[in-house]
């Protein structure tokens, strides 16, 4: 074989391969697995879902083995039942950085979230169901968890009760309020407001934070607790506070818009 016909067999290959290498990277399907949904639920989210490049499968159990193969995990931790080894294989994954997200864990130790603070905070939003953020999940994980550019839709924002911009914990339920200023007014009306008090925004609850609002409001500051910081701050809600601080309790980056307020 002659050298020319050599190096164009070696140059046909290397463009086949950066072919192939960028399709990887920028378009190729976005794989999802769920692992212990609902069938009704899995239905949902099927029919939610309007991208052709986002494949869902549901995954069970005894083939955790195999969530490394996904670009995205979904766990329901109500009532999950795991073997110590199909727990360990899910965690192997996560580490290895398979993207898992875990909700409503029953079991401490099924409580496995390798996402950081700001997409778990999102995903968390859209799981509260509704086709529009069943849809819009999809979008999300494939255009910010996996990262592709190509056949990848814009996702919009969590579709949330007119009532759950901030809200305070209540023996019985948290109390939701839809504004800015209707917290400042419950709390002026319930006598916890002070003119001169610090504004703290409490943001990333990924464990009951009614203590660290007490303890907050007992050392002279007013706390306000937001459920979905990325909105609060987008949308203008926190340029009418005057924060003296923000308080993350998640672990993970707070994403650019935070950074830059």
């Amino acid at each position: 074989m002659s050298k020319r016909n050599i190096f164009l067999i070696t140059g046909c290959a290397l463009i086949l391969g950066a072919a192939v290498l960028l399709w990887n990277i920028l378009a190729a399907p976005t794989k999802i697995a769920f692992v212990n949904y609902q069938a009704i639920t899995l239905g949902q989210i099927s029919k939610a879902n309007d991208g052709s490049f986002v494949k869902i499968s549901e995954l069970a159990a005894e083939d955790l083995e195999d969530a490394g193969d996904y670009d995205m995990v979904f766990v329901n931790g109500m009532g999950l039942r795991v073997t110590d080894g199909q727990r360990q294989a899910l965690v192997g994954a996560a580490e290895s950085g398979t993207p898992v997200i875990t909700t409503a864990a029953t079991n401490p130790q099924n409580q496995i979230v390798s996402v950081d603070s700001i997409d778990n905070e999102f995903l968390r939003q859209y799981l509260v169901g509704g086709r529009a953020n069943y849809r819009n999940m999809l979008r999300y994980v494939r255009r910010f968890i996996d990262g592709k550019k190509l056949f990848a839709a814009e996702p919009g924002d969590p579709v949330l009760s007119a009532s759950s911009l901030l809200y305070y914990p209540s023996e019985n339920d948290n109390l939701n309020f839809a504004s800015v200023s209707d917290y400042e007014d419950w709390l002026k009306k319930n006598g916890k407001w002070d003119n001169k008090a610090p504004h703290i925004i409490l943001t990333g609850q990924m464990g009951v934070p009614d203590e660290l609002i007490t303890a907050l409001e007992h050392s002279g500051n007013i706390v306000y607790p937001v459920n979905v910081i990325q909105q609060f701050v987008t949308r203008g809600h926190a340029d009418s506070i005057s924060a003296a601080a923000m308080i993350n309790m998640a672990h993970g980056r707070m994403g650019d818009p935070i950074v830059e307020y």
